[in-house]
């Protein structure tokens, strides 16, 4: 399904920008690769860059030039959105027009005094200060917003040198921008909306909401194909109230674009009360994940730069690729004659275990040697525990739970007492007993540039590990999965590796740019099968959601599974197909596919997951062929992830 463009804004990545270092009056934009556009714009007549100026000041950007097509009236450039180190400046300048075309349809020139819409529509999400700055509807005039962080100037001009492939836009500061940002819920609602009782969606009865449906068609381990089946039955967006919270659930691209651009800047998630009563009752301080409003954002901008910033994540491949040459030979000792291994999920698990301590901790832990560590065993085991018993608990009363002290409140705690002890020892053996002053590791790093409490940093860092070690294990793991049923995308994945790396060479951040095959089947393999299904929000104030009115309090749930196994934006939707996010084919919407979730709460272990599971990749199809023991089906189920419904039947044979 081709996809363009009409003014709203692409990029479900904006969590990582920041303003550019210097004088103030630039701004650094970076973007994910995800997000892809095909709108076009006439190339204006533009000076080159000044003598001795390869290299625009403004930082990386995923702005580029990419083709030139021939339209009525002139050349037009196709730019696409994709994270290439192309750069963009903003600064004073000459002004010049824009003209586009959107779905194939001419539109006016722009005059020069609207050209600020091009920060919309070029898909540009703005911090200043860390207050997001939203752009406008294309048909809406944007000439400059006032903040709480003061005042934002319009951008004036732009050019395309297409000989450099890069975009230079003009920025001019505007001392007395008037207007104020409004909230989409406030300023987009149409005049009339159908009240929240209209949504289609199951019976809703009193009390339990929708779970007896749930339960009679499978479960809370197959809410991801009930919520399927449900879109299909009631469309992009039905009400399904799930035990003790009203919820709605959308799984439409352009909804979804819409609903997060509206983000307030402390957004909320669905309250996952067991985490907190497990706080609440041990004493134990919040993380990211279960943290809300400025202290949530606090928290976040202590880790930001270490953990979303592309380059310094880079420097962790030294780290990540220590532990991968330790885990190759591991999985060579562990498989049996055949080539098969008793539990491949398990073994993915010890060396994701492996990894997270090595890159938060700067420890390794020893679970790849033939002898393991029983601690970090039982927090693997611990984490798998706790995952079991949370959708259980999140749709009936914790709160009862802990006053009857059920067998599932029990060994829920005792999971989490496991969890927050390991972190805790791993916290103070790192500060108590190798007191050094280096950067190396994430906690050294964020003890010396914030003032966080050791309460808090066992709070940050327990969510950091059990994120570390089951989410990133698992996609690993079915991404194993679909190159064993698929050999032929194995095959071009493993010639793409030979024809980058030299032998006996291992891969780098830098050779990974070089393999956009192996980028494209990690995507199409979260695609598939994603190791969670769905996000959520909590709305802080009434909100028209796809010509509802929602009221405040209300649930919002995100199905990526619906969207992305819908064929109305993948063709053949379940069939593994990698070359679909291959340059050349890419026509796909990105809000279709967010397997980190949106916006500002989006996953902030991404870079490093990305840069682990790509080097993880590569390793393994570098020195195993990966076979399918059998071709009887896997099913996906829901506990806290999407774990397989029996042991991943694959075997690796030694290259």
């Amino acid at each position: 399904m081709n996809y363009t463009n009409t003014g709203t804004c692409k990029e479900a990545d904006y969590e990582d920008m920041d303003r550019a270092p210097g004088d103030g009056t630039g701004i650094q934009l970076e973007m994910s690769e995800r997000a892809t556009s095909t709108s076009h714009y006439k190339i204006p007549t533009a000076p080159p860059l000044p003598p001795g100026r390869n290299t625009p000041r403004g930082g990386p950007v995923s702005v580029r030039y990419e083709r030139l097509i021939n339209k009525p009236g002139g050349e037009y450039a196709e730019i696409l959105s994709e994270s290439d180190g192309e750069y963009v400046e903003l600064k004073e300048g000459k002004q010049c027009g824009l003209e586009c075309y959107v779905n194939d349809t001419p539109c006016p020139p722009r005059p020069s005094q609207e050209i600020s819409k091009i920060l919309h529509t070029l898909k540009m999400m703005v911090y200043v200060d860390d207050i997001a700055i939203y752009s406008t509807n294309i048909d809406e005039a944007m000439t400059g917003i006032t903040t709480e962080a003061g005042k934002f100037g319009i951008v004036s001009g732009y050019m395309l040198n297409t000989n450099k492939t890069q975009i230079l836009m003009n920025y001019k500061p505007k001392d007395s921008i008037q207007g104020s940002l409004q909230k989409t819920s406030e300023s987009r609602c149409p005049a009339q909306h159908l009240p929240f009782s209209s949504l289609p969606g199951p019976a809703d009865w009193p009390c339990v909401g929708s779970l007896l449906n749930v339960m009679w068609h499978g479960g809370l381990k197959k809410q991801h194909e009930i919520m399927f089946q449900n879109h299909k039955k009631y469309g992009k967006i039905f009400r399904m109230n799930l035990g003790t919270f009203k919820s709605v659930q959308i799984a439409d691209p352009s909804l979804v674009e819409s609903f997060f651009r509206s983000e307030s800047n402390y957004p909320k998630r669905l309250e996952i009360k067991p985490w907190k009563m497990y706080r609440d009752y041990r004493g134990e301080a919040y993380g990211l994940l279960t943290l809300e409003g400025q202290e949530w954002q606090t928290m976040r901008r202590a880790f930001q730069t270490k953990l979303m910033k592309p380059k310094e994540v880079a420097k962790l491949d030294v780290k990540i690729n220590e532990v991968m040459a330790d885990f190759v030979k591991s999985l060579g000792r562990t498989c049996d004659e055949n080539g098969c291994v008793d539990d491949i999920y398990f073994e993915l698990n010890k060396w994701s275990y492996e990894t997270i301590c090595s890159v938060l901790y700067n420890v390794r832990c020893g679970l790849l040697q033939e002898t393991c560590g029983e601690e970090a065993l039982l927090f693997i085991k611990s984490v798998k525990k706790m995952m079991q018993y949370l959708g259980p608990l999140m749709v009936t009363s914790v709160s009862l739970h802990r006053r009857l002290n059920t067998a599932q409140w029990q060994q829920h705690t005792q999971a989490w007492d496991n969890i927050f002890s390991t972190a805790k020892n791993c916290i103070s053996e790192r500060l108590e007993n190798q007191p050094d002053t280096s950067k190396e590791d994430i906690l050294s790093a964020v003890c010396q540039d914030s003032q966080l409490t050791r309460k808090q940093l066992c709070g940050i860092f327990s969510e950091l590990q059990i994120g570390g070690v089951e989410t990133t294990a698992n996609s690993l793991m079915w991404a194993i999965f679909n190159l064993s049923r698929n050999p032929s995308a194995q095959s071009k994945l493993y010639d793409e590796i030979q024809n980058t790396l030299h032998p006996g060479m291992f891969p780098t951040v830098e050779t990974l740019k070089k393999m956009p095959f192996l980028k494209s089947c990690l995507k199409e393999s979260m695609r598939l099968t994603p190791t969670i299904p769905f996000t959520s929000r909590t709305l802080e104030d009434d909100a028209s959601v796809g010509g509802y009115l929602l009221p405040e309090g209300t649930v919002v749930m995100i199905n990526f599974h619906a969207m992305t196994w819908n064929e109305d934006y993948f063709s053949d939707a379940k069939e593994f197909k990698p070359e679909r996010w291959m340059k050349e084919h890419q026509m796909l919407n990105p809000f279709a596919n967010t397997p980190f979730g949106i916006g500002k709460r989006m996953c902030i272990g991404r870079r490093l997951a990305e840069l682990q599971l790509q080097l993880a990749l590569c390793w393994l199809i570098q020195n195993f062929k990966i076979h399918a023991t059998d071709k009887e089906p896997v099913k996906a189920l829901f506990s806290g992830v999407m774990i397989p419904n029996r042991k991943i039947p694959v075997s690796f044979e030694k290259r």
